[in-house]
């Protein structure tokens, strides 16, 4: 029997040429699924997904417990957890799509909230916080519309949620406050420095609006008040009143107050000397609507001619463009747009052999292969067999089910990529001559970005693994994967203990750009904006080159030409910017962002308490007595409830009367049972 007609709520039907323009999925494998089942979730993979399904099944599990503390609400229905092995896969799943002469808001909408589709992109800690972010939608759907199709029915005309709702909270559940978010909100109160307007704030991005304002509740009222808004609101049934009557302030009032909570911390201050991008460097559209993703941007190895993708939607483009912006044209096009549906928006992946040839690693018919383009060639015979497709993919990367990124050495003959097989990446080296890919890491962390630098016999890259004293990777598993990315550096001449750490700090460092065998430029997020860092072998010392008031979303440095491509976000959109000339400061200085310094002075280890000598008779009583005072110390002596942790529910709660009724929950270790369908 067939998935579809297992999870289907309503009966099968064929679809018809009824069906909305690009809702028909081409598929082009086929999936034999099979099925882990917990107490709480049924997780569905095929085949390469076992591991990840194993993994996510008891992730999920321990996520349920944390996620039910924070809304105070527990689902009392399995929740169908469908596993694909890249979004590529995922864009084939005809699962999901509209049913016909479906009663709007009935069978479809009780079916989205019990059944998630989950793509692994490539980087564990991605899916982790896609997980948490599905999870808690489904959480957050079951706990305002109900679990039954009357409830859903019932709850759809009485209770209408802004989008902003529920895709907030569950954003802020995944991730708390994150540089994202909060470069997001940075822009917008650029663009808004005055007034009492809030509506172009959700009108840009209904979901980091969302995800803003649930952070907002967590520092100004605390963690507790989360839990009290959801549960007002679903009584209530109105949002405004749930929010106004859990923290006592009109609601136009309280959105006032949002706003000029992030407008108080930033403006002025360490984040004066912050600049924008100038927009005659700007080579893109203004990116309106927002759904061009950029990504990619690689010059040649010469610095005379910058390579980039453009996706839209699922169609991407290549473009080939003069070091100075000018004479832009496609050399590629690929891909359909899939409406309603994640994308892979990091693919193509470029890299250039030599300053004339372009390698474009794309999926063609479900599969990852290998071109090269001849990118500089104008002529005729150029142009049509770019057109045509005259040279055949190769297959090198067919086993792969992802390539995230790749790089060639100076001389052109070894390529360096992070591939993802069998639910993870690594890192492999494919050298002249060869056709089989050396694998030069194999473990669960996320290895990726990978470059040679210029000596050819050293591999910089991005890592969120952590060495032991000796140097070694610690032994990997899937809750210690943080996000927390660094940058190392591979030796390739065949030492016992290969892999050196570069730059570690308690913040991300990725997307290593070689200027020499000594020097490298980075991406860090150590000041709480993502920028450019420089990074320095012989001094071992780090500093930033860049003060731009937006993230860096991807870049490259050509050190031969000296300019700059960089993609940052601005108010939620990919721009890209190309300054021909971008000379490297020696001594810039960029301040912090409140939300950097609030996070290191939380993750400060708390005081000893001072324990004063105890009294012969009385001292085991006055010991107990000046420790549990000591340990409340840090939360009542806090300047606001946003420093102390998320409230533990008490037993009288929602929360703790259901893990009461279901004690396997708490168990560390969860039986899997596998069938095949």
């Amino acid at each position: 029997m067939g998935l579809l007609g297992v999870l289907a709520a309503a009966p099968a039907r064929a679809q018809t040429a009824q069906e909305p323009f690009g809702r028909v999925r081409i598929q082009y494998k086929k999936f034999q699924w099979e099925q882990f089942s917990t107490q709480n979730f049924n997780v569905y993979f095929y085949a390469g997904g076992e591991a990840s399904a194993r993994r996510t099944a008891q992730y999920a599990e321990q996520e349920l417990q944390r996620i039910t503390a924070l809304v105070g609400y527990f689902p009392y229905s399995k929740t169908t957890l469908m596993l694909y092995n890249s979004v590529g896969d995922l864009r084939q799943s005809n699962i999901n799509l509209p049913v016909a002469n479906a009663v709007s808001g009935g069978e479809a909408q009780l079916a989205r909230q019990t059944k998630v589709e989950v793509a692994f992109t490539g980087r564990q800690t991605d899916f982790k916080r896609d997980l948490s972010y599905q999870i808690t939608q489904v959480l957050l759907n079951d706990m305002m519309y109900g679990g039954s199709l009357r409830e859903v029915l019932q709850s759809n005309y009485l209770l209408q949620l802004p989008s902003w709702f529920v895709d907030g909270a569950s954003a802020y559940a995944a991730e708390g406050w994150s540089v994202d978010m909060d470069a997001y909100m940075r822009d917008m109160v650029r663009e808004y420095p005055t007034g009492n307007r809030t509506a172009p704030f959700f009108l840009r991005n209904p979901r980091l609006a969302g995800h803003s304002i649930w952070n907002y509740i967590a520092e100004r009222y605390g963690y507790g008040t989360v839990q009290n808004v959801l549960n007002l609101t679903r009584i209530t049934r109105d949002v405004e009143v749930g929010i106004s009557s859990s923290l006592n302030v009109p609601f136009k009032v309280f959105l006032r107050n949002w706003v000029s909570y992030y407008r108080d911390i930033n403006t002025g201050g360490s984040l004066a000397s912050l600049v924008v991008p100038t927009e005659a460097n700007r080579i893109s559209t203004r990116n309106k609507r927002g759904l061009d993703v950029f990504s990619q941007p690689v010059f040649s190895p010469d610095g005379q001619h910058l390579a980039y993708a453009v996706n839209d939607q699922g169609r991407y483009r290549v473009v080939v463009a003069n070091r100075d912006g000018s004479h832009r044209r496609t050399i590629l096009h690929g891909g359909y747009r899939t409406p309603d549906q994640q994308i892979e928006n990091r693919l193509p992946v470029l890299a250039w052999r030599g300053s004339s040839q372009l390698a474009v690693a794309e999926m063609l018919h479900g599969r990852m292969v290998l071109r090269l383009h001849e990118a500089l060639s104008l002529d005729l015979a150029g142009r049509l067999s770019r057109t045509l497709r005259l040279h055949p993919p190769t297959t090198i990367f067919a086993p792969y089910d992802q390539v995230l990124d790749m790089n060639y050495s100076a001389d052109g003959k070894a390529l360096v990529f992070t591939a993802v097989q069998k639910g993870q990446n690594d890192i492999y080296l494919l050298r002249a001559g060869s056709r089989q890919p050396e694998r030069l890491t194999n473990d669960l962390f996320d290895d990726q970005q990978a470059v040679f630098l210029p000596n050819g016999q050293e591999i910089a890259f991005s890592s969120n693994r952590y060495l032991d004293s000796t140097g070694r990777a610690r032994p990997a598993t899937f809750p210690n994967v943080v996000n927390n990315y660094d940058i190392f550096l591979c030796h390739l001449d065949g030492r016992p203990i290969p892999i050196e750490s570069l730059v570690s700090t308690i913040s991300n460092e990725t997307r290593p750009r070689p200027l020499s065998d000594d020097e490298l430029v980075y991406l860090g997020e150590e000041n709480g904006i993502r920028g450019l860092f420089r990074y320095s072998r012989k001094t071992g010392q780090h500093q930033p080159v860049s003060n731009f008031a937006n993230n860096i979303q991807d870049f490259d440095l050509s050190q031969p030409s000296g300019a700059l491509a960089f993609i940052p976000q601005v108010q939620a959109r990919d721009l890209l910017y190309l300054y021909p000339q971008f000379p490297l400061p020696t001594d810039l200085t960029v301040g912090k962002t409140s939300r950097q310094r609030i996070l290191e002075n939380r993750s400060q280890p708390a005081p000893t308490p001072v324990r004063p000598a105890a009294t012969a008779p009385a001292a085991p009583a006055t010991a107990t007595a000046t420790t549990s005072a000591a340990e409340g110390a840090p939360a009542a002596a806090g300047a606001s409830p946003a420093a102390a942790t998320p409230a533990v529910p008490t037993p009288a709660s929602p929360t703790a009367r259901a893990a009461a009724a279901r004690p396997r929950l708490t168990r560390t270790t969860i039986s899997l049972r596998k069938m095949r369908m």
